[in-house]
């Protein structure tokens, strides 16, 4: 027997090994490890193989979930977390639709229902069939009780439409200078704005009480007598081609001193800042517990005798009056925002809100739970307006 002759049979194996490897590898893959029988460990393991990104056998484990515990104590969150994994792992947004759809059903009172009514838009939206999530955002803004629920469903179906609207101011004003308001858009055809004068008077009686203790509370308590409207007006926009931006400026139409509220509303979303036109101003600096305040007239820059100052603290206020400097020190600060009074004037520490709180007009309610809006498995969500800012004068 020739050398090439004994060495076939040892050649033959090898190649009949190589040829086998695939389908012992796909069956190797294929084989089912056997799932906890016990609820709770079962829900583990799923929850843990989709963590680690085996969809496929999370998917299976959370499936015999249902079929085995089908009353179970982790129905709702299974459900939940089958539409999550088609959703943000396999990306099979027709059957995660499906479930998300299903567990709305099943769970039509559940504090989440909102949160996965917005998934369901989200996984339209994530499947380019832009229609269907605005039709479906539409939806939740008209059936949500909750206005910030509403809100940020429209805010939603904007951001599909490529819509955006804000407004903030960046400053207070002096008494007699003209306050502006400043709006960033795209896309938005008209705002409606409204903007009512509020008198010092009418906010200070809700200073420092316990509802009131910052220049939000005290404003929020100023009822419709206290508050005069100035105008309301409607504005247009057009855009440039391949433009869709725009930076405008809106004016408030009075100077006296007092508190602005300016509102602007499209497609039901009411966006509201608050501006602050004082004849003073203050500077304050706090530190190891003491408080030194310096008041000054805005338009020529002196120092302002006789000023009150208070600080609105619950429990341990602290209240005196400027010198001829225009200065009042205090010992034991314990915080909260100080104001001075000088006739019918006010300064603040909370001189101006910069940015827009958003909602919406009144809808017909239904008694369903409370969330606001989509979140991704282990996000922090997603925000339904924008804060308040706060700076000094």
């Amino acid at each position: 027997m020739t050398r090439q002759s004994s060495a076939l049979p040892g050649f033959l194996t090898l190649a009949f090994l190589l040829l086998a490897l695939p389908s012992y590898g796909a069956w190797m893959q294929d084989r089912k490890a056997e799932l906890p029988t016990d609820e709770q460990k079962l829900v583990e393991y799923a929850q843990t193989r989709m963590n680690n990104g085996d969809w496929k056998e999370a998917d299976r484990a959370f499936k015999a979930y249902l079929e085995k515990f089908p009353d179970g104590k982790n129905v709702e969150n299974v459900y939940n977390q089958l539409g999550n994994l088609h959703h943000w792992y396999s990306h099979q947004y027709a059957a995660s639709r499906e479930w998300y759809t299903k567990l709305c059903e099943k769970f039509p009172k559940s504090p989440n229902y909102w949160n996965y009514r917005f998934q369901i838009a989200s996984t339209w939206q994530n499947q380019n069939l832009r229609d269907k999530a605005i039709e479906e955002y539409r939806k939740i803004a008209k059936e949500a009780p909750e206005a910030g629920i509403r809100t940020n469903a429209i805010q939603q179906a904007w951001g599909v439409e490529g819509k955006y609207f804000y407004m903030h101011v960046n400053q207070s004003y002096t008494t007699g200078q003209e306050p502006l308001v400043h709006v960033q858009l795209s896309k938005i055809d008209k705002i409606v704005f409204r903007a009512s004068h509020i008198k010092f008077d009418a906010i200070l009686e809700h200073l420092g009480k316990a509802d009131g203790q910052n220049l939000h509370d005290a404003i929020a308590k100023v009822g419709k007598e206290g508050r005069r409207e100035l105008k309301e007006w409607t504005a247009t926009y057009s855009y440039e081609k391949n433009n869709y931006w725009k930076n405008e400026q809106v004016k408030v139409p009075s100077t006296e001193s007092g508190v602005y509220v300016v509102q602007g509303e499209h497609d039901g979303v009411v966006m509201t800042v608050t501006l602050f036109v004082s004849q003073y101003g203050m500077i304050t600096k706090s530190s190891a517990g003491k408080l030194l305040c310096f008041a000054q007239d805005r338009s020529t820059s002196k120092p302002v005798e006789g000023m009150t100052v208070r600080t609105l603290h619950a429990e341990k206020p602290i209240q005196g009056v400027t010198d001829a400097n225009g200065v009042f020190v205090a010992e034991n600060f314990q915080g909260g925002v100080v104001i001075g009074v000088k006739g019918t004037e006010l300064v603040t520490t909370e001189s101006y809100y910069g940015g827009a709180r958003a909602s919406t007009r009144s809808s017909t309610p239904r008694p369903t739970g409370r969330s606001t809006g989509p979140t991704r498995p282990c996000s922090s969500g997603w925000s339904t307006a924008a804060s308040w800012g706060r700076s000094s004068s």
